[in-house]
């Protein structure tokens, strides 16, 4: 979905607008899950999420009392969702990992590693109580609640100064996170760091007609740097869980070598994505946000 709002209009019916696009577009997806094979089921659950990713957004330039009840409940869809994208996320990465890495390749061909890390059936059956189809069904059960709510929420009248205030509060999130020292090993802080990265990145893609074209080359550095920090969280969920498989000393042997090919040159990635995040971060912030008010009141006053 590519909606941008028009400055000479009022934001809170553009948003709503938007909403029924996304929960829309996450409802047809849902619909083709029982019907699709396993290649396409993956790419449902994934379209599912980006939607949901993308509502979560533009929901969260929403007054807060109005916006927070949304936002979770469609958080809820997206964390339904999490075991059955975690899964095809392994598969997927140990392939790509495969064809990149030939050792990496030949590590997961012995003592049948591959298989083991693809056998989800035993590793988590809490998440197996219910099949993937039900999962899908309750998600959708959300979806139709949310959607039948979105024509009457945020009523009150939303100015596009207030919305602009609110992004700039989500590039300061954003900002901070990078600010803060990582650590390989504090996974919540690097987390929390692409969440705040996909999020402003998401709101630009909003208010992008108010904006110069200096956003739009902010939003393209910011969508490389949560790809990066998205590919590190790949690699250390397919590290956990070759970690999680027990097995003979040799094995345990033979899966160590593997993380630790997985791993090498992480901190020296990490320290690379984080120069980038903080110089997109520390040196548009301030300006963008001028930009955007300047371009708007402009906009209104009914300049070209």
């Amino acid at each position: 979905m590519n909606l941008r709002l028009h400055p000479r209009r009022a934001p809170g019916p553009q948003i709503r607008s938007f909403l029924l696009i996304e929960i829309d577009h996450a409802l047809n997806e849902a619909r083709r899950f029982d019907d699709a094979d396993l290649h396409e089921r993956v790419e449902v659950i994934r379209q599912i999420r980006k939607a949901t990713k993308r509502a979560r957004s533009s929901v969260s330039l929403l007054d807060p009392t109005v916006g927070d009840r949304f936002r979770r409940h469609v958080r809820r869809c997206a964390r339904e969702l999490s075991a059955m994208r975690d899964r095809d996320v392994i598969q997927q990465t140990l392939r790509e990992l495969a064809d990149e890495d030939p050792m990496v390749g030949r590590q997961l061909a012995k003592r049948h590693l591959f298989e083991k890390m693809i056998e989800f059936e035993d590793a988590e059956p809490t998440e197996l109580l219910r099949s993937d189809g039900e999962v899908v069904a309750s998600v959708r059960k959300e979806l139709v609640w949310i959607r039948e709510r979105i024509p009457s929420m945020s009523r009150r009248e939303l100015t596009w100064k207030s919305v602009i205030e609110r992004l700039s509060r989500s590039w300061q999130r954003a900002r901070r996170s990078f600010r803060s020292e990582w650590s390989a090993k504090d996974i919540e802080s690097l987390h929390d760091a692409r969440k705040a990265v996909i999020r402003l990145e998401s709101q630009l893609v909003l208010v992008e007609r108010i904006a110069t074209p200096r956003i739009r080359r902010a939003r393209k550095a910011l969508r490389q740097i949560a790809h990066d920090l998205g590919v590190d969280r790949d690699f250390m969920m397919v590290c956990d869980r070759a970690e999680s498989l027990s097995g003979s000393r040799k094995f345990a042997e033979h899966r160590g070598r593997f993380t630790d090919r997985v791993r090498k040159d992480r901190g020296k990635r990490l320290r690379k994505i984080r120069t980038q995040g903080k110089r997109v971060l520390e040196a548009q912030g301030t300006l963008i946000r001028a930009k955007m008010l300047e371009s708007y009141k402009h906009a209104k006053k009914g300049g070209s």
